[in-house]
């Protein structure tokens, strides 16, 4: 049986990160290694989208998906704040890899 390959996503905005409504980037990616651990998978690469009011789409999220897609690798993030949102929810439903989401617990 071969190990599951991961690629980790991670987003944060300050104002929702503040409000309690999304996880640091750090438990974030604690969470996300718990995971990774748990499944006996191995973590390829993390990519973060830190994000402030200015910064106009999630480039961490296409490259992401651009990994995913190169290394056969499931996606693994963290939901919060608006994310996914619809648009990002579309996105992945046509990015044809698979993808897992954990809640604020880190259960899928």
């Amino acid at each position: 049986m071969s190990e599951t390959r991961f690629v980790a996503y991670c987003r944060a905005n300050g104002r929702a990160v503040l409000a309690g409504e999304m996880p640091t980037i750090e438990t974030q990616e604690a969470m996300l290694a718990r995971h990774v651990a748990a499944a006996g998978g191995r973590l390829l690469v993390t990519y973060v989208d830190n994000e402030g009011p200015m910064i106009a789409g999630r480039p961490g999220f296409a490259s992401a998906l651009e990994a995913c897609a190169e290394h056969g690798a499931t996606l693994l993030f963290c939901a919060g704040g608006d994310f996914p949102d619809p648009t990002s929810a579309e996105t992945l439903a046509g990015a044809g890899a698979p993808w897992l989401v954990l809640d604020d617990a880190g259960g899928v």
